[in-house]
This record gives C-alpha cells, sequence and structure tokens, in this order.
C-alpha cells in the first residue's frame, strides 16, 4: 500500500516572492511522487481556515495506512492544524520544510515548543549552513532534519541557446538592502572598473530595509531608496540599475550575462534562488563565502569577516582581486550542476527523504530561549551580546556559527 503524502499550501498572505517561485516549481514535482505515494494536494485560504481544518480531519479519518502531512507554503502555521489535529498523533507523521532560519518566524516557533511534542517530525532544510544553525537552535536528531535543495521552474531547463557578450558582465538579482551588501558590491565595482574597464555590472531588484532591525540598523526605506538612487545616479557608466523585472525576464537577463554576483550576508541566507537559476542559465557565480551560498560547487567564494560594527559583511579585496583575474566556469558544468534542480531529481531525493526515520520533537535549544528573551528585550537589535550568569554570550556569532565557520 502506497504512503499517503498531504502537501497542504496557504494561497493568501504571501510575503517572499522566492518562495512562491518554489511553491509553483514543487507543479512539476508532485507527478513524479505519485508513482510511489498517494499525493494529496490540500489548498486553503486562511479567512477559511477553521472549514480547512475540518476538512483535514475529515480526509484524515477516512485514510488507512501511514500518512505524512508536508507543510509546503511558506506563509503556513502548522501550529494551528497541530493544535487541531491531537487525536492524529501517532497515526500521522510531520514533514516540515524550513524556509530561511528560525530566527524570522521567532513567535511560531515559540508556540511550538509545547505544540509539537509528541509529533513524528522530520525537517527539511536547503543547505549544510542551515541544518547546522537549526540544530543550534532545536533539540532535533541529526537524522531528523535533510537537506533538499528547492526545484527550479522548468523553463530554466528548455533553453540550450545562451547568449554570452564579449565584456565581462555580471548581473546581481535580488533585494537592495544592507544585509545583502548591495551598496557596498557597487564600491567594489567602481574599483574594479576603474583598473578594467571591460567589467559591467546589471543590477535588478527593489529597494528595502529588511533585516535592519536585527542589528540596530534604523534608516527608513525613503533614506535607504535615496541614498541607493543617489550612489546608482553617480556611478560609473558601466553599472547600471534596471529595477524589478518578472522572473521570466530576468531568466533572459541571466543568459546575457557570464557571472552572477552577490555578497550576501543576510542573516536569513540559507539558499539563494537565484544562484541556482543563474546557474542554471550558464552564469558562473561569484559568491560571499556565507550561508547557503558555500553550497554552490561551481561558485567562486569570497571571505566574510566582520566589519567594525559588529556585522558580517565581505572582504572587498578579496572581491576586487576576484574581479581582476575572473575564472570563468565552463557554462555546460553550470547547467549540468543544476540538472540537480529539476522536478525529477527532486522528487527522488524527497521520496527518499520521506521514507526515512521520524522521530519525536524535543523542543527548543538553550540558544532559541536565550534568543528569544533578546528579541523581546531588545526589539531594535536582537542580535546584540547579552550577560547571563556573568558571561557575555555573543548571539549573533554564536547563531550563525554554521554561515560562517
Amino acid at each position: 500500500m502506497k504512503k499517503h503524502l498531504i502537501f497542504i499550501q496557504q494561497l493568501d498572505q504571501r510575503f517572499w516572492g522566492s518562495c512562491d517561485e518554489i511553491e509553483q516549481a514543487y507543479e512539476d514535482v508532485f507527478p513524479h511522487l505519485s508513482l510511489h505515494f498517494e499525493v494529496l494536494k490540500f489548498e486553503f485560504n486562511f479567512t477559511k481556515l477553521d472549514h480547512a481544518i475540518n476538512q483535514l480531519k475529515d480526509q484524515l479519518a477516512h485514510m488507512k495506512g501511514e500518512i505524512i502531512i508536508y507543510f509546503l507554503s511558506h506563509n503556513i502555521d502548522f501550529n494551528n492544524f497541530l493544535k487541531e489535529l491531537v487525536q492524529y498523533k501517532e497515526k500521522v507523521k510531520i514533514c516540515i520544510p524550513i524556509y530561511g532560519d528560525m530566527t524570522v518566524e521567532i513567535e511560531r516557533w515559540h508556540k511550538a515548543e509545547e505544540i509539537l511534542k509528541g509529533w513524528y517530525c522530520h525537517f527539511i532544510v536547503a543547505s549544510h549552513a542551515s541544518k547546522k544553525q537549526i540544530l543550534t537552535f532545536a533539540n532535533i536528531d541529526q537524522d531528523s532534519i535533510s537537506i533538499l535543495r528547492h526545484p527550479l521552474n522548468k523553463p530554466y531547463f528548455k533553453s540550450n541557446t545562451l547568449i554570452k557578450p564579449l565584456k565581462e558582465s555580471y548581473i546581481y538579482a535580488g533585494r537592495i538592502s544592507y544585509g545583502k551588501n548591495v551598496f557596498q558590491l557597487i564600491d567594489t565595482f567602481h574599483k574594479a572598473i576603474q583598473i578594467n574597464p571591460q567589467i559591467t555590472l546589471d543590477i535588478y531588484g527593489h529597494v528595502d530595509e529588511i533585516g535592519n532591525k536585527f542589528h540596530g540598523i534604523s534608516p527608513t526605506i525613503d533614506d535607504m531608496t535615496e541614498a541607493f538612487n543617489k550612489l546608482i545616479k553617480n556611478s560609473h557608466e558601466n553599472i547600471k540599475y534596471h529595477g524589478h523585472v518578472t522572473s521570466e525576464e530576468i531568466l533572459m537577463k541571466y543568459k546575457e550575462h557570464e557571472y552572477f554576483v552577490s555578497m550576501s550576508t543576510y542573516h536569513d541566507e540559507d539558499y539563494g534562488l537565484a544562484v541556482a537559476q543563474a546557474l542554471a542559465c550558464g552564469c558562473t557565480p561569484v559568491l560571499s563565502n556565507w550561508g547557503g551560498f558555500k553550497d554552490y560547487e561551481p561558485a567562486h567564494l569570497i571571505a566574510t569577516e566582520i566589519d567594525k560594527n559588529g556585522i558580517f559583511t565581505f572582504n572587498e579585496s578579496k572581491l576586487l582581486e576576484a574581479l581582476l583575474r575572473p575564472k570563468k566556469n565552463d557554462q555546460n558544468h553550470n547547467r549540468e550542476y543544476a540538472l540537480a534542480y529539476t522536478p525529477e531529481q527532486i522528487s527522488k531525493n524527497l521520496g527518499t527523504i520521506l521514507n526515512q526515520c521520524f522521530n519525536k520533537y524535543q523542543g527548543q535549544s538553550e540558544i532559541f530561549k536565550h534568543y528569544y528573551l533578546s528579541y523581546h528585550r531588545f526589539k531594535n537589535r536582537p542580535f546584540m551580546d547579552i550577560l547571563i550568569d556573568d558571561k557575555i554570550l555573543k548571539l549573533y556569532l554564536e547563531i550563525y556559527k554554521g554561515y560562517y565557520e
């Protein structure tokens, strides 16, 4: 008898565009999983949550055999479901993909301390760095957490036509924020272009202040937008800002560039969907040695370091050296590596994971509890060092060991 596999998707109250793209890509994963599981897609809107939970109860009551619930959407608060499904604790196993890290949904995970206890769980993350970080935050056995890359949409694998220019062209696509280090990135490219005027940088994305509060950075979105526009206005003609474009448009832009560059040290950088997309289009990645970026085998990694404010950033001299002595990967090698993101391969890997062990959840770690207290006591800078039992705990460094080591 096939196992029942229920994918739960919330259709409203979405926030992260990259997570939406990942969910869309799973539409191509489902048919392959259906060969080995009885797959059920369970979609709902938050405004009808109670009705959705009752519907799910009816479904579970009539199912026989092993059942796995997979909370696919990044915007679902799984606590709302599990506290109403207590009678199914011994019958149903829970699979929770963790997008980003636990600092982002700190309240959700605080509630989960009690609600998840007793459930047989398996957690999925997107990189080795993310796995280390989650193991720091939660009392989870090593074999109860697996690494699974996110799938890419089919269009990234349909065309083999790669249109690459003669110039040493770089593209950055993503949020323009302090955590992503875009301002410093532009400064470094200025220095590189002065030495080699063949270098170009095209920037796509929108300005935002997400993540500033974790480090006590206070500029408003208006201040940041004004500063960025001024920086672009005074930039070399080889550095161009194109604003936000659609996913279809960015696919073509990747194919027009030799290199994808990101020096992000954003605290939630667990994966980097744009990197995978650029790889599939033949770009050579030049990345900070941070978080999920470290898992990209064909990438050229730039060392990270602590700046004067105690925040991670990239080593500018190392990036400048890389820009002036570029190492281009073979495009076919990049695309072969990217085949690991096809729906077929993802479904195979996920099928293996779902047949692994599910252990009862044991709750959060002491580090998580320290962070939760800091988050409420110091809302303007929860990553600050805190005093515990007459000892200083460098919370930021402790939480993100797996990201920078």
